[in-house]
């Protein structure tokens, strides 16, 4: 018997939605928070990351909500400052207060330890703020124990 190659066709194009709603995943929002200043990172699909911005981090509240709304994020990956022997501190109790605005509008909220995630950026100029790239780096430590 054969079969009809519009069949085939549409079999194809089933398996190839398949496979790409398996992959994709909804964008995630990174945090680096910080005392004055604050970076912003996205992971469009859940696998690459990108350095969004650095902001102030009283403006913080309003550059997130005016993100989460244009990319329709659900997910926010804050960083958690732990101490080396895993203890947490005054920054980390203020970025759990923060954090709990978004889950009362029920956004996702995680938190990952970001310990070294600044140390482990490629360095700009001397003086020139590195906060997106360390929301960059929690946003990857989060995904990579993730996969």
């Amino acid at each position: 018997m054969k079969v009809d190659p519009k069949i085939l066709q549409n079999l194809e194009l089933q398996s190839q939605k398949k496979r790409k709603d398996e992959v994709e995943s909804p964008p995630i929002l990174g945090i680096d928070y910080g005392e004055k200043f604050s970076g912003i990172a996205i992971s469009p699909d859940g696998i690459c990351v990108f350095p969004l911005k650095i902001v102030k981090t009283e403006e913080l509240n309003t550059s997130m909500l005016s993100i989460l709304e244009n990319k329709k994020i659900k997910k926010i990956v804050f960083g958690i400052p732990l101490s080396s022997d895993n203890y947490e501190n005054k920054v980390c109790l203020d970025i759990r207060r923060f954090a709990e605005k978004f889950k009362k509008k029920s956004y996702k909220i995680i938190f990952q330890n970001e310990r070294f995630s600044s140390q482990n950026t490629f360095f700009r100029k001397k003086d020139e703020r590195i906060d997106d790239l360390a929301a960059a780096k929690i946003l990857e430590f989060y995904l990579s124990t993730k996969n």
